[in-house]
């Protein structure tokens, strides 16, 4: 059997703002999807897989300045 491996990743990163007439809302979710798979002699066939996912939250007080009357 010949030893074969392999691995990888990726990443979802979505950005969300809220406009409100004082205050604005900000939200980042982020989520990590790894990969790993390897096939040798002494462990077989092995695949290895997840994610993480991640939110911040994050609300402001916008100042007058940027306030739309």
């Amino acid at each position: 059997m010949i030893a074969t491996s392999g691995a990888g990743w990726d990443s979802v990163h979505v950005f969300e703002a809220v406009d409100h007439t004082r205050t604005a809302t900000y939200k980042l979710t982020s989520t990590v999807m790894l990969h790993m798979t390897t096939c040798t002699s002494t462990l077989g066939s092995m695949n290895l897989s997840g994610n993480l996912t991640r939110q911040v939250f994050n609300p402001s007080l916008r100042s007058p300045c940027n306030v739309v009357p």
